[in-house]
């Protein structure tokens, strides 16, 4: 990778922690995709946003985990591969954002949010999230919530085939 960053409040046994998963996690995702890691950069308790587990930031080609970060990787890798193809995410079919928009609407909590989670670039990264676990069947819980998760897209084959043509250059074969 590009560098790892610390914050200050980071015990020397969390630094060990996110070290070992952050390399576990990147020998599961090379299995699979073809992504410069030396790109990237990942930051654990020295970058936070007030209010999120976790945050891209493409001017820096960083991932930024706060606390309870464990899970958030898929997600925050997804917004970084959205970036790196051109935001892809702007191109998202209007059926796709209706029918994920409709379950959405559903749940009680996330129909609050629906602002946030509408946003193309939230549902490329969670349409990252839904490919991963139909396709790395690896994946650890450091890398993605693998609870049912109501704010993924339903991976149907509409989906899965705007978002395989979008991320095709990056699938190993």
């Amino acid at each position: 990778v590009n560098g790892v960053q610390y914050g200050n409040s980071l015990t020397e046994n969390e630094r060990i922690y996110v070290s070992e998963k952050l390399i576990e996690s990147i020998t599961i995702i090379n299995k699979y995709l073809n992504i410069d890691f030396k790109t990237l950069g990942f930051s654990y308790g020295a970058r936070g946003k007030a209010g999120s587990i976790a945050h891209y930031q493409d001017a820096n080609k960083v991932l930024a985990f706060n606390r309870g970060w464990d899970g958030a990787l898929i997600h925050e890798l997804g917004h970084a591969i959205d970036y790196q193809l051109g935001l892809v995410s702007h191109n998202i079919p209007y059926e796709i954002r209706k029918a994920y928009r409709a379950k959405l609407e559903k749940h009680p909590l996330l129909r609050l949010k629906l602002k946030y989670y509408m946003c193309n670039k939230e549902i490329f990264a969670r349409m990252f999230e839904g490919w991963v676990k139909l396709n790395m069947p690896d994946a650890t819980e450091y890398m993605i919530f693998l609870e049912t998760d109501a704010s993924i897209p339903d991976m149907t084959p509409e989906v899965l085939t705007w978002f395989n043509n979008a991320i095709k250059g990056m699938v190993k074969e």
